[in-house]
């Protein structure tokens, strides 16, 4: 009988909770555009953002101030030896591309002091290759590089809007 009891309890408990479980909900209406465009986007030159704001104040301690962490600030200073870095390897990226020559000259002598004898060697080369870029390997890293430049110069960019903000 107990386990009747407990067989009909369980069986009412889950016809009334499946019961809750069977309300459709409708989500909310939303007024979001089928097609994002990109046309009310204001730009950074549309804007008129003045890079240099503190001048706007006209205040001597203010300009002194900031001029003074602009020059001494050592995060912008790493900031900009990143760039001559990454300017250096996009020149070396950019020299990897073209042909490649090697001249060499060598001239040498050498003497036997037990039998007085001297010899002499003089010798020149020369080399010259060219790589065919047939995978575009060169061009990529070319690109690799000025990209690299460009976020190494954003990131100074960052790094001197966090000082004077």
């Amino acid at each position: 009988m107990n386990n009747n009891k407990l067989n009909i309890a369980a069986l009412l408990s889950t016809l009334l909770l499946g019961g809750c479980g069977s309300v459709l909900l409708e989500p909310p209406k939303s007024n979001i555009p089928s097609v994002f465009t990109t046309k009310n986007i204001k730009t950074k030159e549309s804007l008129n953002l003045n890079p240099n704001w503190w001048l706007l104040f006209e205040d001597k301690n203010l300009n002194s101030l900031i001029d003074y962490s602009l020059k001494n600030n050592t995060d912008l200073a790493i900031a900009v030896l990143n760039i001559k870095n990454a300017q250096s390897a996009l020149e070396l990226t950019e020299i990897d591309k073209g042909a490649k020559y090697d001249v060499r000259a060598k001239i040498g002598g050498e003497k036997n002091f037990n039998t007085g004898k001297r010899g002499e060697s003089n010798s020149i080369s020369y080399s010259f290759s060219y790589e065919l870029d047939l995978w575009n390997a060169l061009g990529s890293a070319y690109n690799a590089k000025e990209w690299a430049l460009s976020a190494t110069e954003q990131e100074k960019e960052a790094t001197k809007l966090s000082l004077i903000s």
